[in-house]
């Protein structure tokens, strides 16, 4: 599976761009959803567990975009499925 390498990118477009920031200085920031099951949702229960499981399950976006840990601020909010 091919996955994207986004500060390779943002470097060749800082280049072509020719601005004078350094790749150190940019912060990529990214947003994340907790999904909880509770009774007040609107899907069946099982279905909610289900689907939160499958989602604290899936592929971690800093990891899969190849972005620096330490250049990745995170924002989150929780949802009731």
């Amino acid at each position: 599976m091919e996955s994207p390498v986004v500060p390779s990118a943002v470097l060749h477009a800082i280049r072509d761009a020719g601005l004078d920031i350094h790749p150190k200085d940019v912060v990529y920031m990214l947003g994340r959803e907790r999904f909880v099951a509770t009774n007040r949702g609107k899907m069946s229960a099982r279905r909610e567990q289900i689907f939160a499981f499958l989602a604290r399950k899936a592929s971690d976006p800093t990891q899969f975009y190849g972005l620096p840990p330490h250049q990745v601020p995170e924002l989150g909010s929780r949802v009731d499925l």
